[in-house]
């Protein structure tokens, strides 16, 4: 991980039970990131120089680490687990962590975050892949953008 004022880079990632880099390119760039996340990682980063972690190995340091191993990623099933135990839980139907991916690209759209942004955010190569895959939620926007030339008229309009 990078760790920029105001912004996170995916630097390698668990998959599938095995160490990859991201998928694309623009997967690895800088996103912009929430002030309380960077918080939190900054509080994260300076508790392990104060312990006496060297800060340059802190580039290697998982963000989510094993709580058996530290020095390996936290295994990607823990999520879904603990996902699992928390909807039981609070009485939800099941989701996914994927699920939690596609609710966060659905909000940044309903909030009229522009697809590029969405598409940047998500790691996906071009914006036109976050369009097909998100183009059911732009239909209700584009059903409210309506022009009528009258509008254009000066004065008042004759009634019919």
């Amino acid at each position: 991980m990078d760790f920029r004022v105001g912004t996170l880079a995916v630097r390698r990632a668990w998959t599938r039970l095995e160490l990859t880099g991201p998928k694309t390119p623009p997967a690895s760039a800088l996103s912009p990131s929430s002030p309380k996340t960077l918080g939190r990682l900054r509080a994260r980063w300076e508790s392990l120089v104060g312990n006496g972690v060297d800060p340059l190995d802190l580039r290697e340091t998982w963000l989510f680490p094993s709580t058996k191993d530290p020095s390996q990623p936290l295994n990607p099933h823990s999520l879904a687990h603990a996902l699992r135990k928390i909807v039981v839980r609070v009485d939800l139907p099941p989701i996914r962590p994927h699920d939690l991916r596609h609710t966060f690209a659905s909000m940044l759209l309903a909030e009229g975050a522009p697809p590029e942004v969405v598409a940047a955010r998500l790691g996906h190569a071009r914006p036109s892949i976050t369009l097909d895959i998100y183009r059911h939620l732009l239909a209700r926007e584009k059903e409210a953008w309506t022009f009528d030339p009258e509008d254009l008229a000066v004065g008042a309009r004759p009634q019919a």
